[in-house]
């Protein structure tokens, strides 16, 4: 399979510890003091994308599935956790996300 990947912003970009949805490819970047995550919102049960509510869980609007900040289901009817992507900072500041290479 070949490698995709995708440019999302800048460091400064990225407001720390929140989730920040991005444009196009529809994942979400977490930024932490140690470094930057992402999350895919894509639901694992029919490709809806998903949205942080404020109760603090991702829902998914298609069928009610529900997911934590880990990607973790914790409602169905999905079955399978949000995948994790491994993001790269280059030397000029970029945020790329790798979006074939998951990571638990």
């Amino acid at each position: 399979m070949p490698k995709k990947a995708l440019e999302v912003g800048k460091v400064d970009d990225f407001p720390k510890d929140e989730y920040t949805l991005t444009e196009g490819e529809k994942v979400f970047i977490y930024r932490k003091d140690e470094g930057f995550l992402s999350l895919s919102a894509v639901c694992t049960h029919q490709r809806c994308v998903v949205a942080l509510q404020d109760d603090g869980l991702f829902h998914c609007p298609c069928h009610g599935s529900k997911f934590d900040t880990e990607g973790k289901v914790v409602d169905g009817p999905a079955e399978q956790d949000l995948p994790w992507f491994e993001v790269e900072i280059t030397d000029d500041d970029r945020v790329i996300v790798h979006l074939t290479d998951i990571v638990e």
